[in-house]
């Protein structure tokens, strides 16, 4: 045990030792140039993601209105899309805060933004990151430590490298959905976007403002204006409304038979200011419009949709067809012939319902210190069926398997007494609810707090519990019928229940940091850990069939430390929501393989990702899933 103990430990170290010394570099200027070519991959994905197979953008109008008392970086009032990089390098300081209505297309601008800054780069300049504002907790983090755990979480640095980096100032924060850090969206003086600004407004270099670039609702914008809550030396990008000429001009570049839309293209062209053009006056509102009206029919070629019902929906008003063009936006991307492994239309709608209405509407609810109300997370999903359902379902299950197991075994050991077969089921018993115990603690940590420092306190008191109980057992049937000394088993137990716990917990936090951060990679290394454990496990079940006896006892001992191990993960906890949403016994499911689900919503782009969450693709569509969890 020692020996396979030590060679884990070397392995580790040598492999630490490598990564170290490629990736803890003291170099600032090469780091920088690392980090520039991950993010620029990582953002024209991104990019991709969002305009979809059409890679060019809508040629939007800007409104640019400097910071007061700042020199402009523009002498132009109002441009397009390809005068933003000039802008803001010729701002004094760079600092800005792009503004727009729903669907405007903040977020896509934001990433052309860093798109261009990392063409224009220079070798010693500074890398813009992208940031979900909905991620971040300004109560108690400041902008340099949401930077430094972006950093790591998502492109896989160690924490002294971003610290570096950041230190530095070469990293622009680029704080995406300022307006989506209250679920309210209230623009009040006490409320987290407000506390947030006050944050940017401290983050300097030396005697300098540092760069920063926000992006931000108009109306989420004007509440806090209101509340005299504003960006320090910033200057105001507005995005304006799509024109009707710029309107025209995409759907004949878009659409498949621009004849068939001659219709819809008149009336845009004779009413600029009428109700389809109004309608289709935002980015998002016009691609999803091209998106379910080009909609064909599989077996005939046919259109799903008649161009007449759009002018009529229209008419009704603007929020009717923002309405309709949503809930046509999962029919349309299900019916879409180059999606891979389709899933009913009906399913989507109702899975994603549960994950909008749930979920991400009702995470005040599960846990208020994890505010965010966009990202799916791996790490908190399973809290969509409560942290106390979470907590006393796993504790169960470890309890009524363990229990059941040893029931059968006593019963067919029939060479103990009766008294024996009590006694071992009383001490089974124990060690079941010490290691559900350990669970509970386990999952408390995990949902309760980001503070690392309460890590090892946690850690602790669970592998104490788990000590004891397997001690217990240890001095009663370990060296055959003699028991073991109270030290010797409790050095057994510590090695059982804390070293080996540690050393796959190790491994698992490895197996991440060693990849860039994406959705669900906390569960896929959960996954990728169970090998590791799996090798530890082998290790404990030769120890305990030498020590305890008879054989049959062995085993409940050795499945008592196989729940402990495998329990203490995050696999666990996503087990356990997956059980607890079956269609069977709950009125919300889940599909069984529910990474699968997503990852497919990602490629047909119902959601995207946003650093190492998943984010629904725009707001409206999350909007609607709360307002209508059901097809």
């Amino acid at each position: 045990m020692s020996l396979a103990v030590s060679v884990w430990f070397g392995y580790q170290s040598l492999v630490l030792a490598r990564r170290a010394q490629g990736l803890a570099d003291t170099d600032v200027a090469e780091l920088a140039n690392r980090l520039a070519r991950l993010v620029m991959s990582a953002e024209t994905d991104a990019r991709d993601e969002l305009l979809g197979r059409d890679t060019s953008a809508i040629d939007i109008a800007l409104d640019f209105r400097p910071a007061p008392g700042t020199r402009p970086g523009n002498p132009l009032a109002r441009t397009d899309l390809t005068d933003i990089v000039s802008y803001f390098n010729n701002l004094h300081p760079q600092r800005l805060m792009i503004i727009g209505a729903g669907g405007a297309g903040k977020t896509v601008l934001a990433i052309e933004l860093i798109v261009g800054l990392l063409e224009t780069r220079s070798a010693d300049g500074a890398v813009p990151v992208r940031l979900s504002a909905s991620e971040w907790d300004p109560h108690h983090d400041t902008v340099e430590a949401l930077l430094i755990m972006q950093l790591e979480q998502t492109y896989g640095m160690l924490r002294s490298s971003a610290a570096a980096l950041v230190e530095a100032r070469k990293i622009v924060p680029v704080i995406d959905g300022l307006d989506e850090m209250d679920s309210d969206g209230a623009g009040a003086y006490t409320s987290r976007a407000a506390r947030a600004i006050a944050e940017l407004n401290t983050y300097q270099h030396g005697r300098h403002r540092s760069s920063v670039v926000v992006t931000c609702r108009t109306d989420q914008h004007a509440a806090l204006d209101a509340a005299r809550v504003w960006m320090r030396n910033a200057a105001t990008l507005e995005v304006q409304p799509v024109t009707a000429a710029r309107a025209v001009q995409f759907i004949r570049a878009r659409v498949i038979d621009p004849a068939r839309w001659e219709p819809i293209i008149a009336a845009i062209a004779a009413a600029p200011s009428g109700p389809i053009a109004l309608g289709l006056s935002t980015p998002w509102r016009l691609t999803l419009a091209v998106t379910v009206y080009d909609q064909r029919n599989d077996r005939d070629g046919s259109y799903v949709h008649d161009l007449t019902e759009l002018a009529r929906i229209a008419a009704r008003g603007i929020d009717t067809l923002r309405e309709y063009l949503v809930s046509q936006m999962i029919p349309a991307v299900c019916g879409d012939p180059a999606a891979r492994h389709p899933y009913p239309p009906d399913h989507v709608h109702r899975w994603l319902g549960v994950l909008s209405h749930d979920y991400l509407s009702g995470t005040s609810r599960f846990d208020s210190r994890f505010p965010t109300t966009t990202d799916l997370l791996d790490s908190r999903l399973p809290l969509i069926i409560g942290r106390r359902r979470l907590m006393a379902v796993g504790g169960a299950m470890i309890i009524g398997m363990l229990s059941a197991i040893a029931i059968c075994v006593a019963l067919l050991t029939p060479t103990e007494t009766v008294m024996h077969k009590l006694h071992f089921l009383g001490l089974v018993t124990t060690a079941a609810v010490s290691v559900a115990t350990g669970n509970a603690i386990w999952m408390s940590y995990i949902y309760r707090t980001r503070d690392r420092r309460w890590y090892p306190f946690d850690y602790l008191a669970n592998s104490v519990v788990g000590t004891a109980a397997v001690s217990a057992l240890l001095t009663q049937y370990g060296n055959g019928r003699a028991g073991l000394p109270w030290s010797t088993a409790i050095g057994a137990a510590f090695i059982l229940m804390f070293v080996l716990p540690f050393l796959a917990d190790y491994a698992q936090l490895h197996l991440m940091l060693m990849s860039r951060r994406q959705p669900w990679s906390g569960v896929h290394a959960g996954v990728r850990g169970l090998g590791v454990r799996g090798c530890l496990l082998v290790m404990t079940w030769a120890f305990v069939f030498v020590v305890v006896s008879p054989w049959q006892y062995a085993f409940v001992v050795s499945v008592v430390l196989t729940a402990f191990l495998l329990s203490q993960g995050l696999s666990y906890s996503y087990f356990v929501m997956l059980l607890c949403t079956r269609h069977a016994w709950s009125a919300r499911p889940l599909p069984w393989r529910l990474g699968r689900f997503l990852d497919w919503c990602h490629e047909v782009r119902l959601l995207r990702i946003a650093g190492s969450a998943y984010q629904f693709r725009h707001r409206e569509l999350q909007d609607y899933l709360e307002r209508h969890p059901t097809p």
